[in-house]
């Protein structure tokens, strides 16, 4: 990917998963829980993006249900972020990508991406699935708006999550306008993000 495909004006949404699963401490950095290593790593992410998106990243959290937080500026990722605590019960992926898409349409966006940092294991696969499949009809391109999970945590301990999260990126049939196969989704170990070009870029073209 180009730079050039990320562009000043692109609206980014981060959202957070904050169910109780992201208390387990399975992360790369010994006894941090997924939540706090995730927090470490998207500030980073967060305040790169902040020059895509000039008015604010919009930041958000999915347990229960989904909610918006506040815009990220470069001064204030850290305060938006850093307080989030794994406090709900469920964790509504379907939620959090109907939310990102929400947001995208009331401003009127060309293109946004929406990164869901989480742990992986939706409260419903099937809801995320018929999420995807509801808003793909109604995008311009593949390009309008992409959807890129960070799972957290150690995957091997859930082949059958590993085979979903595949699905979703691989084999999911979701459709366009015209009922052309299309593909906004993609995954990436959060732990193996470098960089915000890095996953735009395989949330484009992956």
């Amino acid at each position: 990917m180009s730079q050039q495909e990320l562009n000043a004006g692109d609206n980014l949404v981060f959202l957070f998963d904050v169910s109780y699963s992201m208390n387990e401490k399975d992360t790369p950095s010994v006894g941090v829980n997924r939540l706090d290593y995730s927090k470490e790593k998207a500030i980073g992410l967060v305040n790169q993006a902040v020059k895509y998106d000039p008015d604010g990243v919009d930041i958000g959290v999915f347990g229960k249900g989904a909610r918006w937080v506040g815009k990220a500026n470069g001064n204030n990722a850290s305060d938006l972020i850093g307080p989030l605590k794994p406090t709900d019960g469920q964790t509504d992926t379907h939620a959090a990508i109907q939310l990102a898409y929400d947001l995208h349409v009331k401003a009127e966006h060309k293109q946004t991406f929406c990164f869901l940092v989480t742990d992986g294991e939706p409260s419903s696969r099937d809801a995320v699935k018929a999420t995807l499949r509801g808003i793909t009809p109604k995008l311009r391109d593949e390009h309008e708006f992409c959807v890129g999970i960070l799972p957290v945590g150690d995957l091997d301990k859930n082949p059958s999550l590993k085979d979903f999260l595949t699905e979703l990126d691989d084999t999911l049939d979701c459709k366009d306008k015209d009922g052309n196969p299309i593909d906004i989704l993609d995954v990436t170990r959060l732990e193996e993000a470098e960089d915000l070009i890095q996953i735009a870029s395989k949330a484009l073209h992956d």
